[in-house]
């Protein structure tokens, strides 16, 4: 399974659900449109119509996401909500450079096998011989592939060959506790250590890039700074729970040649060929400078599209224009730029000033504390569950809550990072396209993945103001001054 398997990831929706987010989006933007809303000029109540249009459009799938996208910015345009370069600022965002860079280096590692190589070679170093050091393996292996493979998806396509390898060394009887511990490992191991840094997946950007609408610059370096304990918590710490308190197997389920297994894989892979040797001391470069960048004050988002354009250089040589086609998902960059228009339009159009308005009448928070984190990861964790996914969910709430920590004076980058870390959790698998993909191949029940949601929604509701309190406090005014 490469790469570009599951980004393009998207079963057709069936016919209902075609029919119904029609009928919803053209009931609800019409509506919309034609309403008048206290404070609201023209312009701005076009836009939330456009706005719901397309987000409906995301939830039932009635179109490819990148067109849902590109439809709500023509239309933005087409009306004269915004003007063109506005509508469109999505393309221009250097944020979007950084995750097309992250995507191409992922298409690379993908090409090469790097990425595989990597998995086993720290499964075998870990020495998988027990369920715990199964567990604890699959997560160190996401941990250490997340800044190569810089989404989910990317180490999902690495993971999953593995996790379907052992459920046959294993035999596993079907929907036995064993089989969903193996599968469970290998999705949370996907999920790596995601938060900790700024290219551990895409929608992290697009609260960065909402950031940047306020001339907040993050860089890389010290991202990791303000992230690193939360990500320790609510990556590794909360996915060691969930996978070993809801599905630990019994001993005896257990095979021991599971080691065995891969070390022969392992050894498979033959020696580290030219090519895997040039992209890992390319990726090595690129890591250094993105570390070094306090220092340096070089932009992450340039130093990713230079580690993106050096794997086509002749010294690197790994890739070819059309095993990059093969790879990337185009459509997915279009869906990643509309969402970083979001923000640019709704400022232009002043409607930020509206919605933080709204949200100060039925909000009282005049700080950054433990209270105010649980509210505003709550909002997050409710928005989620009609946004579907993690993309959408930031996407459409980061410039809004943003926006009300500007005009009630509190910390920007706090109130983007609460969004970041709350979107992350989810209550419903439809929530997670990776979860779902997980449940595709069997063995797990619907409930066993509403399991899953519930607990981790909930501990990450009350990890959140724990972690403000202990990190956040201190190490946000540090990084961001």
């Amino acid at each position: 399974m490469t790469v570009a398997d599951l980004t393009h990831y998207r079963g057709q929706a069936p016919s209902w659900k075609l029919a119904l987010g029609s009928v919803l989006a053209i009931g609800i933007t019409l509506g919309l449109w034609f309403s008048h809303f206290a404070g609201v000029t023209p312009a701005g109540q076009h836009f939330m119509a456009l706005l719901a249009m397309v987000i409906i459009f995301w939830i039932f799938e009635v179109m490819p996401t990148g067109f849902a996208g590109l439809l709500f910015m023509t239309l933005v345009a087409l009306f004269k909500i915004a003007p063109p370069q506005v509508a469109f600022s999505g393309f221009t965002a250097p944020v979007l450079w950084l995750i097309f860079a992250g995507l191409a280096i992922g298409a690379a590692a993908d090409k090469t096998g790097l990425g595989k190589r990597m998995a086993y070679w720290t499964l075998v170093k870990l020495k998988a011989s027990t369920p715990h050091r199964l567990l604890w393996s699959f997560l160190v292996v996401g941990a250490i592939l997340t800044p190569l493979l810089p989404t989910v998806f990317a180490r999902l396509a690495v993971l999953i060959p593995v996790g379907v390898g052992l459920l046959a060394v294993f035999n596993v009887t079907p929907g036995s506790r064993m089989a969903k511990f193996i599968l469970i490992s290998m999705f949370m191991g996907s999920q790596g250590l995601m938060l900790m840094f700024m290219t551990g997946m895409e929608p992290t950007l697009l609260a960065v890039g909402t950031l940047s609408h306020y001339g907040i610059h993050v860089y890389w370096s010290k991202y990791i700074l303000m992230w690193i304990l939360p990500s320790l918590v609510l990556n590794l710490g909360l996915y060691w729970a969930t996978a070993w308190l809801l599905f630990r197997p019994a001993r005896e389920e257990y095979a021991g040649e599971t080691l065995e297994v891969f070390q022969k894989e392992y050894q498979n892979l033959g020696t580290m060929s030219a090519e895997e040797k040039r992209l890992a001391g390319w990726f090595v470069l690129v890591i250094v400078l993105w570390l070094t960048d306090f220092f340096t004050h070089l932009s992450p988002n340039w130093v990713g599209v230079f580690g993106a354009v050096g794997i086509f250089l002749p010294v690197v040589g790994v890739m070819k224009p059309k095993d990059l086609q093969e790879r990337l998902n185009f459509v997915q960059i279009i869906f990643f730029a509309s969402a970083l228009s979001i923000s640019g339009i709704l400022t232009s159009i002043h409607l930020d000033k509206w919605f933080s308005g709204l949200l100060a009448g039925h909000l009282a928070l005049n700080n950054t504390g433990a209270f105010s984190s649980f509210i505003l990861g709550g909002i997050v964790q409710v928005l989620h569950v009609p946004l579907s996914t993690v993309t959408s969910t930031v996407a459409a709430s980061a410039p809004i809550i943003v926006a009300y920590a500007a005009h009630h004076g509190l910390n920007l980058a706090w109130a983007a990072w609460i969004v970041v870390a709350s979107s992350a959790a989810y209550i419903f698998p439809y929530q997670n396209a990776p979860l779902l993909m997980t449940y595709g191949i069997g063995h797990l029940t619907m409930w066993d993945m509403i399991r899953i949601g519930i607990f981790t929604s909930l501990v990450t509701l009350v990890a959140i103001p724990l972690l403000d309190i202990l990190w956040w406090s201190w190490t946000i005014p540090m990084a961001i001054k």
